[in-house]
C-alpha cells in the first residue's frame, strides 16, 4: 500500500497481549481504512490505539 501522506508513529514501549493472528488482521484493516478515509483535507491519515492500565491479572 502506498500513501505519501500517511505515517506510523509508535509512542509506547508497551507489549500487546492477544492472539497474534487476530491482532495482525485488525491492524491490516485499521491502516488501509485510515489511509482511505483520511486525507490531506483532514491532516493526513492516522490510527490511535491507547492502552488500558493493567488489571492485575
Amino acid at each position: 500500500m502506498e500513501a505519501d501522506d500517511a505515517a506510523l508513529r509508535v509512542e509506547s514501549d508497551r507489549d500487546i497481549d492477544g492472539d497474534w493472528s487476530r491482532l495482525q488482521q485488525a491492524f491490516e484493516t485499521f491502516f488501509p481504512n485510515a489511509v482511505k478515509r483520511g486525507g490531506s483535507d483532514e491532516g493526513g491519515a492516522g490510527v490511535e490505539i491507547r492502552g488500558l492500565e493493567p488489571s492485575g491479572k
